[in-house]
């Protein structure tokens, strides 16, 4: 795949480099994205006044404990190049920004694998919030709490079009892994495949198997849930998803009614609730 204007080039699986920031220019290779929940970190951006040193150098040990893990995470699996929002996009550069949301959907959709911190509080504690050791698997009860529970990553209005756009999800709890693409979603508790009765029951990411079978409306209500840190950005945060929606519909979204369906999208009926 084409990579992102800027990437972090992670260096040789042994560590033996430190990473840094690559201007990719038209370069086509594999890489990984991180999703994760910002924090209050501004030395951890990238700024116009750094942009130069850490186009040289951003040592590992300088990095939040969620950015050495994805760091480490792609140099093991023999990747190079890694994608993060924080350090890829010039936090101060309106036009670096401006231009990098817009494709934000492709980097996602391009990725071999978005790398998912569903960790509480991951810029400190890292995708894992303990050593899980070693177990032995079991599968004698179906038990719906198996399902990945919702968590940080569920409460982000921007990372929905992430966990919706990127081909394979490998998410990083506090307890097990868990798998999701559009073939499968697996655990380490299920390896081989999480019982549909137990992930369509329980699991917040993608409850929907594949985005075609999707609805519109699920979309809108994942989303409106969510939160986001400036309301200005809402647009922006869904512009991958409505793109996409659109080729497969054959129709066009009109501030998220459907052109071929608009009598029928204004409509609506209130509902009564009873509180005792």
């Amino acid at each position: 795949s084409l990579l992102p204007s800027r990437v972090i080039d992670v260096g040789p699986p042994d560590g033996s480099q430190e990473p840094f920031l690559y201007s990719s220019k038209e370069h086509s290779d594999y890489y990984l994205t991180l999703s994760h929940r910002w924090g209050d970190y501004d030395t951890v951006k990238t700024r116009l006044e750094n942009l130069s040193d850490r186009s040289i150098s951003m040592p590992i040990r300088t990095l939040p404990k969620s950015f050495r893990d994805a760091v480490v995470i792609t140099r093991k699996l023999g990747l190079r190049y890694l994608w993060i929002d924080t350090l890829c996009i010039v936090q101060d550069d309106p036009s670096d920004w401006e231009s990098q949301a817009s494709n934000m959907a492709n980097i996602f959709r391009n990725s071999l694998m978005t790398i998912a911190a569903a960790v509480d509080n991951c810029y400190e504690n890292g995708h894992y919030s303990k050593n899980l050791g070693s177990f032995s698997l079991s599968q004698i009860v179906m038990n719906q709490a198996l399902g990945r529970p919702s968590g940080v990553l569920d409460a982000g209005a921007w990372i929905l079009q992430e966990q919706l756009l990127s081909p394979r999800v490998l998410y990083f709890t506090a307890d097990e892994l868990f798998w999701d693409c559009v073939c499968i979603n697996a655990s380490e508790s299920y390896p081989t495949r999480i019982p549909d009765l137990v992930y369509n029951s329980h699991s917040h990411g993608r409850s929907y198997r594949s985005f075609k079978e999707a609805t519109w409306r699920q979309i809108v209500q994942a989303y409106s849930s969510r939160d986001i840190t400036l309301e200005t950005d809402r647009m922006i945060a869904t512009a991958g998803v409505v793109s996409l929606t659109e080729k497969m519909l054959n129709d066009r979204c009109i501030f998220g009614l459907w052109a071929k369906n608009l009598n029928g999208e204004q409509m609506w009926q209130e509902l009564l609730w009873s509180v005792d």
